[in-house]
């Protein structure tokens, strides 16, 4: 790989953290099925998020578009201006950067730490045919920013050069790395589930994501990081075998296995998965265009176990899971609404509208000791904060910024993207 497009700076003598930041958040969602729930926090609550204070800022260039992730006193953000920052989580120092996309990161990228490893989506290689060159995955070690090993689709399976692309970002379970990646024999946005060796980025399995392991002729793939759990990937496939109408599916798929284990159609293309309680849940539009509904599966047969009826649409999140309550964030325009849903019974326990005091919501949510997070829009960008049982306004804080980004909550802390180009740490 070219070094031109690794470039890696170190600052070793800043000392890390220890007991203070004992806790991580290594992933998007917090954990491969993307609860976003921290069960450990203690130092923020319900009474103090009303004074939160920015302890640091740090420049990213342009906008953060996916969670930030910690691991070891670290922290790490991968902004669209191309660009991998491993940062002090205590002062936000830089501790080294290295470029993953010379032309900027898209919107859908993304980054997973597994103790010492940092694993990106990434640009490989550059040429001038239509596909561009090839992007995949790449893992950085954690303390120093050097490269260990990068992935990406070169052929069609049959000898024949393609150039390949990440459709998504990548997911941690266990030992493996699981991504989305299209290439160049495809059509629009298709292609395959990827699954690697987090340790060696050597394949382990994948699949067609139509369940075709020799094509993938399919198409309406979401951008949204797959959940898995337990050898397991849940993810929002191509695959149109339903009723008409059908334009995709939500499927469930062995890591190392052929074929789907069962797929539920859907006429929405976007969706984005949650795990727990044995349930799949995420959200999905509805026919009439005006409504959706937050939809749990049964996780070992993707029978129907309950549906949730909202009066909005748009805004795919996938729903934070905690103390046996689904939060889900659903709207347009960065004005969404936000629902807590009982995981037993699917009943809406309370529900906050984008006219509310804060504003609408603009991305996912996070949930921490009582305290459901979001970025919200009340006249300009906003952290904002709710009680994760009644719903009530706790406050909202600036400078925020206008992305999807939910923040993230560790050890008395909040990193949220703010002032549209910066990363901020938030404390009372």
């Amino acid at each position: 790989m070219p070094s031109v497009f690794r470039i890696a700076c170190g600052f070793l003598a800043v000392a890390l953290p220890a007991s203070a930041h004992s806790v991580s958040w290594p992933e998007p969602g917090m954990n491969a099925q993307h609860t976003a729930f921290n069960a450990d926090e203690t130092v923020l609550n319900t009474g103090n998020v009303g004074s939160l204070a920015v302890k640091w800022t740090a420049d990213t260039n342009a906008q953060i578009a996916t969670s930030t992730v910690t691991q070891g006193g670290r922290v790490f953000t991968l902004s669209t201006d191309g660009t991998l920052y491993a940062r002090h989580a205590g002062n936000g120092k830089l501790l080294w950067s290295v470029v993953v996309e010379q032309n900027g990161a898209p919107s859908n990228w993304g980054v997973s730490v597994k103790g010492q490893l940092v694993i990106s989506n990434c640009q490989i290689d550059y040429d001038q045919s239509t596909g561009g060159g090839h992007g995949g995955v790449c893992a950085f070690d954690a303390k120093k920013g050097t490269e260990l090993w990068s992935y990406a689709i070169y052929d069609d399976g049959t000898n024949n050069p393609v150039d390949s692309s990440p459709y998504e970002a990548p997911v941690i379970d266990g030992d493996n790395v699981i991504f989305g990646e299209s290439d160049t024999a495809s059509f629009g946005h298709v292609g395959y589930l990827i699954v690697l060796n987090a340790a060696t980025g050597a394949p382990v399995g994948g699949v067609g994501n139509c369940g075709d392991t020799e094509s993938n002729d399919c198409n309406y793939v979401s951008n949204a990081p797959v959940a898995a759990k337990s050898g397991v990937i849940y993810y929002n496939s191509g695959e149109a075998k339903g009723p008409p109408g059908t334009q995709g599916s939500m499927c469930a798929l062995g890591e190392t296995a052929a074929t789907n284990t069962w797929c539920y159609y859907t006429a929405d293309s976007n969706l984005a998965p949650t795990v727990a309680n044995n349930l799949v849940l995420f959200n999905e539009a509805n026919s009439d265009g005006s409504t959706s509904s937050l939809l749990a599966l049964n996780q070992a047969t993707g029978a129907v176990v309950w549906s949730a009826n909202v009066s909005a649409t748009g805004g795919h999140f996938a729903p934070a899971v905690a103390n046996g309550l689904a939060y889900f964030s659903v709207g347009s325009n960065g004005f969404n609404n936000l629902y807590a849903v009982s995981l037993k019974t699917g009943k809406i326990k309370w529900t906050y509208a984008s006219g509310g005091t804060v504003g609408g919501l603009n991305s996912g949510v996070t949930v921490a000791n009582g305290v459901v997070y979001a970025q919200c829009r009340n006249g300009g960008g906003n952290l904002c904060m709710f009680d994760a049982e009644s719903g009530a306004v706790l406050g909202a804080t600036g400078p925020g910024a206008y992305t999807t980004a939910p923040p993230t909550v560790v050890n008395g802390t909040i990193l949220v993207p703010c002032n549209d180009n910066d990363l901020c740490e938030y404390k009372p």
